[in-house]
């Protein structure tokens, strides 16, 4: 693995590589040329653009007031807070989906991803023509932006159930329709990229890439509110991710300070991640990991906005006492030592994002951001989830839980094994999605597994269970499973307008 040292000199040339900043919100669409791309070189510098666009734009882009679009799941579920005062936050937590707020953020994210949609769009429909390309060429080319047109698409799902066919048009694609474009780009994305590690193919999207994210899609279409058992697809899908070798969890050093958890958060090269996004934003995630207060800390020597992610109670309630992720300085953290004439001083506050803390920022340069879309983690989690519901409770998908698992608490894993054995699929599926929240909070999917499975995690003697969501005791106003949680479908715009 790459040693921290690395990291800002792969990061300076990723952003100086792409062909567009995330910061510019008035980017417009990629138009497509009259006839074809004029050599190789072009469509490559078109094809790194997409890397900034759609998707990987929502997960950078961080505002003064907002502080993190990419977090109205997260807000939406109930399970994470913000002290933004304004904006959609205050609306989302209330459920207040109609606000002027809530539909703004609407459209910014449908115009992010059909900006993403069409320049993919464009590379696909020009390459055929696009001279100096050899067929294989071509094809991996083409594949890759199957892969970020389906990534958009399948967000845009995510987002509001659905997505027209064009962007300015007003009826959206029946549920089965939808899913059924996604899937066919990426099986010939899964198909047409290579087969190597993210870092190994210089940090653009590959075939294990692809099939994590079409699995991730057979596990929604199996769920609801489509219902079409694709369980077994998925499952065949992420087997060879897992059998690889390109990809593997990350190990915990001697000290908690050296943890799986604080490598992944300084080590973007890790082999842990599949895919990462790389941009520049005015904002480092790290001005939202502390709270408001922390601007008159001199020790920061920064602007610091707000905590725009503070998991609730009921959220931490996911970790018991002996699992890492939930300790201090492994994804969240509660204090900042001071020192003052002489003596230390420790400001206390509410769990806040260690993970977006980077021991390489700059507070004077731009920032420069990495996010992690996809862990290897999530793969044996997606992997063992799929297993359950097409084979029942056996040791493979045991064994895919229980590593993941006794990483955060060191717990033996056999013995762990033997105990997850003996549950039904029903247990055994709660388990799996409380594994979900423990290990991936800031992929901030809390909403698509409720929306997916139809149960909702609630607090009760402080423990966490999965009720059925329209009995779960949530705030504000309830919506039934069969329709879901999304977003209200946007106000049409023109192409990149926000």
């Amino acid at each position: 693995m790459q040693t921290n040292r690395f990291v800002p000199i792969i990061l300076m040339m990723l952003c100086l590589h792409v062909a567009t900043s995330c910061e510019n919100d008035d980017t417009p669409s990629i138009e497509p040329a009259e006839e074809s791309y004029a050599d190789s070189l072009l469509v490559r510098t078109v094809l790194d653009g997409l890397y900034t666009k759609g998707v990987p734009a929502l997960h950078l882009y961080s505002d003064d007031n907002d502080g993190i679009p990419a977090a109205w799941e997260s807000y939406l579920s109930g399970l994470f807070k913000s002290e933004a005062t304004e904006g959609f936050y205050p609306d989302l937590t209330d459920r207040q989906l109609s606000s002027p707020s809530v539909r703004e953020l609407s459209s910014s994210i449908y115009a992010r991803c059909f900006d993403g949609i069409e320049a993919a769009d464009s590379i696909v429909s020009l390459l055929p023509d696009t001279p100096g390309l050899s067929l294989s060429e071509r094809a991996r080319l083409a594949g890759e932006a199957k892969f970020f047109r389906a990534l958009n698409r399948f967000y845009l799902i995510r987002a509001f159930g659905g997505y027209p066919n064009k962007r300015t048009d007003t009826s959206f694609l029946k549920p089965e329709a939808a899913f059924s474009v996604v899937e066919k780009d990426l099986l010939d994305a899964v198909a047409t990229l290579p087969e190597k590690g993210f870092v190994e193919n210089h940090m653009h999207v590959t075939a294990y890439a692809a099939r994590t994210l079409l699995a991730e899609v057979y596990l929604s279409m199996s769920g609801k509110p489509l219902g079409k058992d694709r369980y077994r697809q998925a499952a065949e899908l992420l087997r060879p991710v897992i059998h690889s070798g390109k990809h593997r969890l990350e190990k915990n050093g001697a000290l908690e300070s050296l943890s799986a958890f604080n490598v992944l958060r300084t080590t973007p090269t890790s082999d842990e991640y599949l895919y990462v996004a790389f941009g520049e934003s005015g904002h480092s995630l790290a001005s939202f990991a502390f709270p408001r207060k922390a601007r008159e800390w001199e020790q920061l020597k920064t602007d610091v906005a707000f905590n725009a992610f503070e998991p609730t109670r009921t959220f931490m309630r996911c970790y018991e006492d002996n699992d890492l992720r939930g300790k201090d300085r492994q994804f969240f953290h509660t204090f900042l030592k001071i020192k003052d004439d002489g003596k230390t001083v420790f400001e206390l506050f509410n769990p806040a994002p260690y993970f977006w803390i980077s021991e390489n920022a700059d507070p004077q340069e731009p920032a420069r951001q990495a996010v992690g879309i996809y862990r290897y983690s999530e793969v044996l989690l997606m992997a063992s989830e799929a297993i359950v519901q097409s084979e029942g409770v056996t040791a493979e998908a045991v064994s895919y839980l229980a590593q993941v698992r006794s990483r955060a608490t060191e717990a033996d894993e056999g013995k762990m094994q033997q105990a997850l054995m003996s549950l039904s699929v029903e247990d055994f599926l709660h388990q799996i999605w409380l594994e979900r929240l423990r290990e991936l909070p800031f992929e901030m999917k809390q909403l698509t597994d409720i929306n997916r499975t139809g149960y909702f995690p609630e607090s009760r003697n402080d423990t966490l269970i999965f009720v059925p969501y329209h009995n779960a005791a949530v705030t504000g106003e309830r919506q039934g499973v069969s329709q879901g949680l999304y977003l209200p479908h946007p106000a049409r715009s023109s192409p990149g307008q926000e």
